[in-house]
C-alpha cells in the first residue's frame, strides 16, 4: 500500500509592522504599573510597621513641695518597647564609671546625703521599657523647700543622662536628659 499526500500547507510569514508589537507592549504596561504599585505599597507598609513600634523616651521631674520630695523618672511615650542598649551618666562633664551604682553617683552629687534619704531604680542594659511605663530613677527626700531646690538645681546643672536604646526593629535612638547638648 502506498502513501499519498492529500494536502500541503505552506506558511508564509506576514510582513512585520508596528501592530505586531503593539499588543504585547500594551499588555506589559499594566503589568509593570501593577508591579510598581505593589512595590510602593510594600515599602509604605514597612515604614508604617516601623512607626507602630517606635519607642520614645522622655524624662519626668516631680517636685513635691509639701512633702519635700524630688523624683526623676524616665517614661516611654512611644508605641513600642524601648530596648536599653547603653546608659551613661556624666557629672560636671566627667563620665562616671559604668560599674558604679546609682547610690555612688548620688553621693558624688550630694556628699552629705544619708542612705535613708533617697531611693533609686537602676536602668538595666538589655531590659525593655514598655510603652506607657516609667522607671523612677531617683527619689530624694529633702528636709525643707530650700534643700529641695538645691537638689533640683544640683541635678539639673551638674548631672547628664544619656540612654542609647532600640526599637524591636533595631532602629537606634538616643535619649538625652539635656537635648540641646550633644
Amino acid at each position: 500500500m502506498s502513501q499519498s499526500i492529500d494536502y500541503i500547507f505552506y506558511g508564509i510569514q506576514a510582513q512585520k509592522d508596528w501592530s505586531d508589537w503593539f499588543i504585547p507592549i500594551m499588555s506589559a504596561v499594566p503589568a509593570f504599573i501593577a508591579l510598581w504599585f505593589t512595590y510602593r505599597q510594600n515599602s509604605l507598609t514597612k515604614k508604617h510597621n516601623r512607626l507602630m513600634v517606635k519607642p520614645h523616651l522622655d524624662d519626668l521631674t516631680h517636685e513635691d513641695i509639701h512633702g519635700f520630695q524630688y523624683k526623676y523618672s524616665i517614661v516611654n511615650n512611644g508605641v513600642g518597647p524601648a530596648i536599653i542598649a547603653d546608659v551613661k551618666v556624666t557629672i560636671d562633664g566627667a563620665v562616671i564609671d559604668s560599674k558604679k551604682d546609682l547610690p555612688d553617683i548620688v553621693r558624688v552629687l550630694f556628699p552629705d546625703i544619708a542612705d535613708e534619704q533617697f531611693g533609686h531604680h537602676s536602668i538595666a542594659v538589655g531590659s525593655y521599657l514598655s510603652p506607657g511605663k516609667d522607671i523612677s530613677v531617683l527619689t530624694i527626700n529633702c528636709a525643707s523647700k530650700a534643700i529641695l531646690l538645691e537638689v533640683k538645681n544640683g541635678i539639673r546643672d551638674r548631672a547628664r543622662l544619656v540612654i542609647n536604646y532600640e526599637s524591636v526593629y533595631g532602629d537606634k535612638l538616643v535619649f538625652r536628659s539635656h537635648p540641646s547638648e550633644n
